[in-house]
């Protein structure tokens, strides 16, 4: 499914249907790879830094990759860190 969109990538009239395939496939297959390299940003460089700035390492869940896990289960929120913002704007 990939080679599709890297094939109408290619073959795109304009910048912006080039980003679109790009998109596309980054949706379709579950890697961003591409999709940053678009915008100029290395991936492993990407990680490094907010691991860094994290203190801990990114663990990708693997049932993230899986067709539909993400429309069957709502995602889990712990604590809102914008919280305390909230009460400054009222």
């Amino acid at each position: 499914m990939g080679n599709m969109y890297d094939q109408a990538a290619r073959q795109a009239i304009s910048p912006g249907e080039k980003l679109e395939m790009i998109a596309l496939k980054s949706l379709s297959t579950g890697c961003n790879d591409d999709l940053f390299k678009e915008f100029g940003f290395d991936n492993k460089k990407v990680t490094f830094e907010a691991e860094r700035y994290l203190g801990k390492q990114i663990k990708k869940n693997p049932e993230e990759n899986t067709k539909g896990s993400r429309l069957d289960a709502p995602p889990s929120v712990l604590e809102n860190p914008f919280a305390n913002d909230l009460d400054a704007l009222s």
